[in-house]
């Protein structure tokens, strides 16, 4: 069972994806049943927990695993970075 605190963290991250993502104009986000965000159904965000120590972002674009982000502190940091990642590698 995860730290309380990791909970917490993963929690806000999944928010923030679907939050920020929701509002850039041309975006379709979606949250699947597994809490997966997808965004324009190419890429997907998976957020899991490590050695119960972090949380880890997983970025997947067509089911290739393009960028990791191990969150540290700031959400908006861990959240920024990879939807920053999708803006600039979109058409």
């Amino acid at each position: 069972m995860p730290k309380e605190n990791l909970v917490t963290d993963w929690n806000e991250l999944m928010r923030g994806f679907k939050g920020i993502g929701e509002f850039v104009p041309g975006w379709i986000v979606q949250v699947k049943k597994n809490n997966h965000v997808v965004i324009n159904k190419e890429w997907d965000i998976i957020c899991h927990f490590i050695n119960n120590e972090y949380v880890e972002a997983v970025l997947q674009y067509n089911g290739e695993t393009y960028l990791t982000v191990r969150h540290v502190k700031k959400y908006s940091v861990t959240v920024t970075t990879v939807l920053d990642y999708i803006n600039n590698n979109s058409l």
